[in-house]
């Protein structure tokens, strides 16, 4: 993110949003990330695309000595050294999680509110049955 100034820090390049494709065909559509999407750098977009919309899997992350003295040094800055919460009982690992960041689900089911009406006021003005002009 350097040079990045911004506050939508998901935003940084736009690739993923310019990714968002829609195709039709027939009485079909299709509206997301096509699996042949590629970032500027080759990245597969519908992966991006898959962890934004549901999140990941939890990382287990083995803390390793040096980590564990970066960790330390800050505890130290903060005045929390010698505070610990488990007496030393820790694993010696780090779990993260990606959160869901839905992007393409709200959208859809916003646009799902009134479609039977919108459906229906089409129906009734291809048929010339009145309907919006």
């Amino acid at each position: 993110l350097a040079g990045f100034n911004g506050t939508k820090a998901l935003l940084v390049s736009g690739a993923l949003r310019n990714s968002i494709s829609v195709v039709v065909e027939g009485d079909e559509a299709f509206i997301g990330v096509s699996r042949t999407a590629k970032s500027p750098d080759g990245e597969s977009l519908v992966d991006v695309a898959q962890l934004q919309e549901y999140g990941g899997p939890p990382v287990v992350i083995p803390m390793t000595p040096k980590m564990r003295r970066f960790l330390f040094a800050l505890l130290r800055q903060a005045g929390l050294a010698g505070e610990s919460r488990n007496s030393g009982r820790g694993r010696g690992v780090i779990v993260t999680q990606t959160p869901a960041r839905p992007f393409l689900r709200p959208a859809f089911a916003r646009f799902r509110q009134g479609a039977s009406r919108r459906f229906l006021a089409r129906v009734a003005k291809e048929l010339g049955l009145g309907g919006p002009g």
